[in-house]
């Protein structure tokens, strides 16, 4: 295991990584980049923790087992990631979406820090996937059933298989929509008043608000 240490995006790369090692992390200079321009500020210091085995990772986020296509975890302090020269071994993603990948981790540490906290859930992942170029298109309408507030809403939907990923993918679409309708001063200005009162009621204004306009424009649309 390696640890690099991010100082507002400054960081070193260990003499004994290889070549190949070196040359896909050093697109963690890229993804700072891209979130600190999304969401205007920098982030002192955090860790960049870079794992060789499924073992160590699964220590590293306190879980006995993990599946495959879970190739990193974040917090507001830290990244954790498999090492780029066994990424395609140890996981489910090809290395080509190694940057990707970053980027989305980086914007959770962003999140984390201009927020405070986490939540809602359908916003982080719909916005990290956002901003990292994650997604696909597609003509299905957004499921606001699925848009959960905190991980504990989704034990409601616990016998409906893959609830989580569903939350995910209508949280990429709803938060697409609102920045292509609204613009990104509209989920920026929206996490600063939320930050600073951390009162549910501004989100349930927003939320109202976003999902009004949702469904003006699927009514447009058809």
């Amino acid at each position: 295991m390696f640890t690099l240490n991010i100082l507002k995006g400054k960081f070193s790369l260990p003499k004994a990584l290889s070549a190949e090692d070196k040359k896909e992390l050093k697109h963690l200079t890229d993804a700072y980049r891209v979130n600190k321009k999304f969401f205007g500020i920098d982030v002192p210091k955090f860790q960049v923790k870079l794992f060789n085995t499924r073992a160590e990772f699964n220590k590293e986020v306190h879980q006995r087992k993990t599946p495959r296509w879970l190739a990193a975890y974040s917090n507001k302090r830290r990244i954790a990631i498999f090492m780029p020269s066994v990424f395609e071994r140890l996981t489910s993603h090809r290395l080509s979406a190694y940057r990707q990948i970053l980027t989305h981790e980086m914007n959770h540490v962003f999140y984390g820090n201009f927020v405070g906290h986490y939540a809602p859930i359908w916003l982080i992942e719909g916005l990290a996937r956002n901003v990292a170029g994650q997604g696909r298109e597609t003509n299905e309408p957004v499921n606001t059933d699925y848009l959960f507030y905190t991980y504990s809403d989704k034990k409601a939907y616990k016998n409906k298989a893959g609830a989580y990923h569903l939350c995910v993918e209508n949280g990429y679409y709803f938060t697409k929509f609102i920045l292509e309708k609204d613009g990104k001063s509209e989920i920026i200005n929206f996490l600063r008043k939320y930050k600073v009162r951390k009162d549910k009621k501004v989100y349930d204004l927003s939320m109202k608000k976003w999902v009004a306009e949702l469904k003006v424009a699927s009514s447009v649309a058809k």
